[in-house]
C-alpha cells in the first residue's frame, strides 16, 4: 500500500498529461475531420479541382491505411523536439540526431 502511495502523484501527472494531449488533440481532429468530409463529400471536384480531391483522397488512404503506433513512431522520429516538449525526455532512438 505504501507503494500505491509513492508512485500515486507520477500516476496523477500521467493521467493529466494523456487528458490534456487528448484534448489538444480533439481540438485540431474535429476541424480537420470536417473539412476532410465536407471536402470529399459534396461534389469534391467541382470547389478543389482534381488536384484538391486527389490531396484530401491521399492523405485520407495514407492515415487510414497505416497502424496509429507506426504513425507515433514516424511522427516522434521526424519530430524529436516535438516529442522531446511533449513528454519532456528524449526517446532513446533519437539521441543520435
Amino acid at each position: 500500500m505504501t507503494y500505491m502511495l509513492e508512485i500515486l502523484p507520477s500516476l496523477l501527472d500521467g493521467v493529466k498529461m494523456t487528458l490534456s494531449i487528448f484534448g489538444l488533440t480533439i481540438i485540431g481532429a474535429i476541424p480537420l475531420g470536417m473539412i476532410l468530409a465536407v471536402g470529399l463529400t459534396y461534389q469534391p471536384k467541382r470547389w478543389l479541382g482534381k488536384l484538391g480531391h486527389d490531396l484530401l483522397s491521399g492523405y485520407v488512404w495514407i492515415f487510414r491505411g497505416t497502424p496509429l503506433l507506426l504513425q507515433l513512431i514516424l511522427f516522434s522520429m521526424v519530430c524529436p523536439s516535438c516529442t522531446l516538449s511533449l513528454i519532456g525526455t528524449r526517446p532513446h532512438w533519437s539521441h543520435s540526431f
